[in-house]
């Protein structure tokens, strides 16, 4: 069957797609959970996440889409994230609960420093606003202080501000995806994803799940890396480990799985 999808990353006007997907496709992937696309300008599938990655341009996406995207967080609690690459965005004062005091052009990168997962981040942007928070709080900052990531709780969901267009930009840098740029995705949407298997510690296993008839689920493993591993998954509450379908696997816990990949080999089994 196929793939359960945990969160929508929406396409916006203006930016360069492809890139902008493949570098959220691989974060989500390094972080454990999976996305489904969607095209700013028609229906967006339902869902409990929903991303906006580099957004840029002046008209970045529709309104009636916006409109129907903060609908589902204020009234729905969903959440929102976006990710921002000079682009304007309408009603950003109630929306991220901060006011923009300035719009100018950067003159460097800068290190962002994640308290919550005790990371500094390298990150690029052509632009730089200096915002003043009202009710967001701030989660990440730049070298001088300045709130680089915002969190605002909007009705029912919330909704996370990163200004600078992460995604746009890690295509581009060789290696990128060695640093842990993913932790940033993993601290803001994990707790909001109801997953099967709920920890991975290796960001080069890749993982999907798949429903099967009487809430039983078939889950593959691969390894994304060009050496060996070895790795313990540990299933969300209530699940148990079935049995192997294909590759080295074993049950260690009634709640934990261990794989045992080489290179680019994948395993399956399946959880009830």
């Amino acid at each position: 069957p196929d793939r359960k999808r945990d969160a929508v990353c929406v396409l916006t006007h203006g930016q360069d797609q492809w890139a902008v997907a493949y570098s959220s496709f691989v974060l989500a992937k390094q972080a454990g959970f999976e996305l489904q696309f969607a095209d700013a300008d028609y229906e967006i599938p339902v869902s409990n996440i929903y991303m906006l990655p580099s957004v840029t341009g002046e008209i970045p996406l529709p309104l009636r889409t916006q409109k129907e995207l903060l609908r589902r967080v204020r009234e729905d609690g969903a959440t929102l994230y976006i990710s921002w690459n000079g682009a304007l965005l309408s009603g950003f004062p109630d929306i991220m609960g901060a006011e923009v005091t300035a719009n100018r052009e950067r003159q460097c990168g800068q290190t962002v420093t994640v308290t919550a997962i005790h990371e500094k981040l390298p990150m690029q942007g052509q632009r730089k606003l200096v915002i003043q928070p009202v009710t967001a709080q701030v989660l990440a900052t730049e070298e001088n202080g300045d709130p680089a990531l915002l969190c605002n709780c909007y009705g029912k969901g919330k909704i996370y501000f990163l200004g600078f267009g992460l995604e746009q930009t890690l295509c581009s840098e060789t290696g990128a995806f060695e640093k842990p740029y993913y932790k940033l995705y993993e601290y803001l949407f994990k707790a909001n994803i109801d997953s099967v298997v709920t920890r991975k510690n290796n960001p080069l296993l890749g993982t999907t799940e798949h429903p099967l008839p009487e809430g039983s689920w078939a889950v593959t493993v691969i390894n994304y890396g060009t050496e060996s591993v070895e790795e313990v998954l540990t299933l969300k509450t209530g699940c148990r480990f079935c049995g192997a379908c294909a590759g080295n696997v074993s049950s260690v816990a009634p709640d934990t799985v261990k794989v045992s990949l080489t290179a680019g080999e994948m395993c399956i089994f399946t959880v009830k």
